[in-house]
């Protein structure tokens, strides 16, 4: 999905138009709430590091939310006790060659047409989230349709939840009255 599709889903909601910068505002705080809530819908990242001194600190990528793991030329993977994770910088206590896996926050939005970047389970909710926020600013939290869009909101990110964790959606079956 897109900015553009998010923004349409919200303005359908909504009955409002949305601007641009407004709904890509918006989506960017959506989105780094939910990454921040459940890490595993980040980017998996890997950079491989040569550690010659096990009391240097390496330097890694920056906007690193969370170590996945850090695995030898040999593949064996390492205890978190024999490495240490800060400020974008990581000391392992061995040398040799290592992959590091991580997990990194998503680049910002910047246009309409960029591409959300979070599995598309998370994306859903994304919509709810915009109508919200455009609900709330024109109409206050304890207006009912600003409560029915977080509501809807908080349901459709526990589902994802549960669908990422499922990794295949539940199949809901039409009911036919007959």
């Amino acid at each position: 999905m897109t900015v553009t599709e998010i923004k349409i889903d919200a303005q359908l909601m909504t009955g409002t138009q949305i601007a641009d910068a407004t709904a890509i505002l918006y989506i960017n705080k959506g989105i780094e709430g939910l990454v921040k809530k459940y890490p595993n819908a980040a980017t998996l990242n890997e950079t491989v590091i040569e550690v010659t001194d096990i009391t240097e600190y390496y330097a890694i990528p920056t906007d690193i939310l969370k170590i996945e793991s850090v695995v030898d030329s040999h593949g064996n993977r390492l205890k978190s006790r024999h490495f240490v994770f800060e400020d974008d910088t990581i000391k392992i206590d061995f040398t040799g060659t290592f992959t590091v896996k991580y997990r990194e926050y998503p680049a910002s939005m910047v246009a309409v047409e960029d591409t959300i970047p979070i599995p598309r389970v998370f994306q859903s909710p994304l919509a709810n989230y915009l109508a919200y926020r455009e609900s709330m600013k024109f109409y206050g939290a304890n207006y009912p349709d600003t409560q029915k869009h977080l509501a809807m909101f908080w349901a459709l990110e526990q589902e994802a939840k549960s669908n990422y964790r499922r990794k295949k959606p539940r199949i809901i079956k039409p009911y036919y009255n007959d």
